[in-house]
């Protein structure tokens, strides 16, 4: 078939190809959503912190002098953190980004779903190099990528990492890197404790930041609950998104079911003349399922072209993991449900005579 008589054929079928692509977008969206939901799952705290707690105050970080005292005691089970939300200069965003300042044993209390690049290493940690991880909602605000720097007050941060922070806005930047961006300031900070550990170890450890935080007003929270609540609410959504995907698919089967029969009446008609003259019925179930199926793949062809533009173009970043995987996977079973119903529908055809077929409606 020449290329102007293919064109002109799609653009006739336009109707039932974007009707099926409407069938398979749905699906995809809700997929996609439920996807993001569970990259958003692996960003809650570890699932080794079976017991601990975060100590809330307001004031300076914690000294290094302070933290190396506490590191002689214990070195894997302590974090510490510090925020404040800003805006940085340069950057455009519609909200303020939090900085967030990360230290000491942080990778034994939450992962990162990094997009691009990498989280901190403990040398950058340790010695406070002037580095940083942005959420993908200010990397996509100010169009930053790996390499690109970002100037706060008088140091300049290069950006290690791109992680999918749900819509937040979020600077990571060492803990140590405090006394450069922010002298003298106080703000919230937090130390993460894993109880999870030795009894003598978690009284020494405890005395020792009763010390420290002395005359400082101290609000314990528990992390555990809290991740417990995290990944309670992140399943829920989850699941709801995954119902929703399934009560879409099946409106979606009804529609292809529709868009056949819809298709095969019209075509009855030239199927019976095919019938009269001797065709097989191999050859009118090849014929029928020929045009269902190249339907249904020039819908597929369409929705992996245009599913990430639409996402972008829509401003749901935030809310969808585009993940080709999964797109082809609901394509490919929408491709064997079309088969399948091509094949059913094809079969009670075959079964009615031909004079009926030829019949004009109202006849």
């Amino acid at each position: 078939m020449k290329s102007g008589h293919y064109i002109e054929m799609l653009w006739k079928r336009k109707i039932i190809i974007i009707s099926f692509y409407l069938s398979l977008l749905l699906p995809a969206y809700c997929l996609s959503n439920a996807r993001c939901f569970y990259e958003q799952l692996k960003n809650v705290y570890s699932q080794d912190l079976e017991q601990g707690k975060g100590l809330l105050y307001y004031g300076e970080t914690i000294s290094l002098q302070q933290r190396k005292e506490i590191e002689q005691i214990e070195t894997d089970n302590v974090a510490y953190e510090f925020r404040r939300d800003e805006i940085i200069p340069g950057i455009s965003v519609e909200k303020d980004t939090t900085i967030k300042g990360c230290g000491g044993a942080i990778f034994s209390f939450y992962g990162k779903s990094m997009l691009k690049g990498r989280f901190f290493n403990a040398n950058e940690l340790f010695e406070g190099k002037p580095v940083c991880v942005i959420s993908d909602s200010v990397a996509n605000a100010a169009s930053l990528a790996i390499n690109d720097k970002i100037r706060m007050y008088q140091t300049s941060f290069r950006i290690i990492g791109i992680s999918r922070e749900f819509g937040r806005n979020i600077m990571y930047v060492p803990y140590e890197m405090y006394p450069l961006i922010y002298p003298d300031q106080f703000m919230q900070q937090e130390i993460l404790i894993n109880e999870n550990i030795d009894a003598k170890v978690k009284e020494q450890i405890s005395v020792r930041f009763q010390e420290i935080l002395k005359g400082k007003e101290v609000t314990e929270r528990n992390l555990t609950e809290g991740k417990k609540e995290s990944r309670l609410f992140v399943k829920k959504m989850i699941w709801s998104r995954v119902a929703g995907g399934i009560g879409v698919s099946v409106f979606s089967i009804i529609n292809i079911f529709v868009l056949l029969l819809g298709m095969m009446n019209r075509k009855k008609e030239q199927y019976a003349i095919r019938r009269a003259v001797g065709a097989k019925k191999v050859d009118v179930y090849f014929l029928f399922m020929k045009e269902c199926i190249h339907d249904m793949c020039m819908a597929m062809v369409l929705l992996i072209v245009t599913f990430q533009s639409i996402i972008k173009y829509m401003n749901l970043a935030q809310e969808i993991t585009y993940d080709l995987v999964s797109i082809l996977g609901i394509a490919g079973i929408s491709v064997a449900f079309c088969f399948i119903l091509s094949i059913l529908l094809t079969h009670n055809f075959m079964k009615q005579p031909i004079y009926l077929l030829l019949q004009k409606e109202g006849e």
